[in-house]
C-alpha cells in the first residue's frame, strides 16, 4: 500500500531460486500473478514443493539469500515520497488517527522499508508475519493490530491493495479500503 515493492520482492526470490535452485524452478510473472502474489516468501516456498517439487531443504537457503537481497534492493531502489509522507502525517497530525502498518514480509524487511520510504517514525506501530501464526490471507494480523490499538476490528479501517490482503481483512471483520497502490493513498 505504501510503496510499489511486489516486482521487487518477485525479483529478489527469483534471484535466490535462480542462486540456490536453478532455472527449473523460477517463477513465471503469470505464474506469481495467479498463484504466488501476496503470499509470504515461506507460503511461496512450500507451494513451490507442491506444485514444483522444489527440495525442501532449499527453503532456508532460499529465503536467507532472498532477504539478504530484499534489503539491499529497498535500500537501492525504495525511497521517500513527499505526498505519501504528507497524507500520513495529516492523518495523524490533523485527524487524529493511529496509524499501523501490517505486512507480509518479515520484520526486518517491514522495518527497511518503512524506514527507506522515511515512514517509520511516523506510524505508531508494525507488524510482519512474523508476528502472528497465520500470515495473510490469515486475519491474524489485523486482529493483532486491533488488540494493539484496543479497538473492535469493525472500529478498524483496512487499506489494503491485494487480494490476499482483502481476504485477511474480510476474515478479521475489519472495513476495508480497496487501494490499487500508494498512487491511491492520498488526503485530500
Amino acid at each position: 500500500v505504501l510503496v510499489e515493492s511486489k516486482d521487487l520482492h518477485y525479483d529478489a526470490l527469483n534471484e535466490a531460486i535462480r542462486a540456490v535452485a536453478g532455472e527449473d524452478f523460477i517463477i513465471t510473472r503469470p505464474e506469481h500473478e495467479t498463484v504466488y502474489d501476496g503470499l509470504s516468501t515461506n507460503q511461496k516456498l512450500r507451494l513451490m514443493t507442491i506444485q514444483k517439487d522444489l527440495p525442501l531443504d532449499m527453503h532456508r537457503p532460499i529465503w536467507l539469500r532472498k532477504q539478504e537481497l530484499t534489503e539491499v534492493m529497498v535500500r537501492e531502489q525504495l525511497k521517500p515520497d513527499e505526498t505519501l509522507l504528507a497524507t500520513i502525517r495529516a492523518l495523524r497530525k490533523e485527524h487524529g488517527y493511529p496509524l499501523a502498518v501490517a505486512s507480509n514480509c518479515i520484520k526486518s524487511s517491514v522495518f527497511n522499508i518503512l524506514d527507506s520510504i522515511g515512514v517509520l517514525p511516523l506510524v505508531d506501530a508494525y507488524f510482519s508475519n512474523e508476528d502472528v501464526q497465520r500470515a495473510k490471507p490469515g486475519p491474524d494480523i489485523y486482529l493483532k493490530a486491533c488488540s494493539t490499538f484496543g479497538v473492535p476490528p469493525e472500529s478498524a479501517l483496512v487499506v489494503e491493495d491485494s487480494v490476499k490482503g482483502f481476504e485477511a481483512c474480510v476474515r478479521a471483520g475489519c472495513p476495508l479500503f480497496k487501494v490499487r497502490g500508494p498512487e491511491d493513498v492520498r488526503a485530500p
